[in-house]
């Protein structure tokens, strides 16, 4: 873990707590002592799982125990029996839990410097800059590029007015949204284009028969 990020939690190795050698090694009352260790060593540090202070210098064992509320001589116990079985260690910086990263340092930790530089690399190159877009519509809320709009008279030759005055006036009564005016403009084309390709034919204008007499 990145030196100075600490932990606001722990987590456990529960083979280790109850079938390791944390069992045979401790008394009950030192493996209390070395389980407080743990949340210790990742509050309490500079470099998580080393007991230490603001500066990274070892704290004195009389605090160490003041904040774990047990006797130093039971602390001594606990630090003279792991470092015995190598399950801590007393350094330049601290107290060590030595199998503290192991446990606690997860993958997430270890993606942190590649979410970090990626982060960094999307400031310094930001997205390419999107075309402008213009205003168009009798209230000047149909956004549309220069190009957007070519595409739009090509496609719908002298209706290309109509249909963003048709789209500016509604956008303005309802308050809708729209992510791209440009492809809303093409729905709605193809739209009315469906409309009118299924649309039945009118009944043909009924012609009365004329009458018996008449035809005589």
């Amino acid at each position: 873990m990145p030196r100075g990020v600490k932990r606001t939690w722990v987590k456990l190795d529960c083979h280790g707590v109850l079938h390791g050698s944390i069992n045979w090694l401790f008394t009950l009352e030192e493996q209390a002592v070395f389980l407080k260790l743990i949340p210790m060593a990742a509050t309490y540090c500079q470099t998580p799982g080393i007991i230490s202070d603001n500066s990274g210098n070892p704290l004195p064992h009389e605090f160490i125990a003041h904040e774990l509320h047990c006797p130093v001589e039971v602390l001594e116990r606990v630090i003279a029996k792991g470092c015995g079985d190598s399950c801590l260690k007393e350094t330049d910086e601290g107290l060590e839990l030595t199998n503290f990263k192991h446990y606690q340092f997860t993958e997430y930790d270890r993606q942190r410097p590649y979410r970090e530089a990626k982060k960094a690399q999307a400031v310094e190159e930001p997205e390419d800059e999107q075309p402008s877009k213009k205003k168009h519509g009798e209230f000047k809320n149909v956004l549309l590029t220069d190009e957007e709009f070519e595409k739009l008279t090509d496609k719908l030759g002298a209706a290309t007015n109509e249909q963003i005055e048709k789209l500016s006036a509604y956008v303005k009564s309802t308050g809708r949204r729209y992510k791209s005016h440009y492809a809303t403009l093409l729905n709605w084309t193809r739209r009315d284009d469906g409309k009118t390709h299924h649309s039945r034919k009118l009944p043909k204008t009924y012609t009365p028969t004329p009458d018996y007499d008449d035809l005589r």
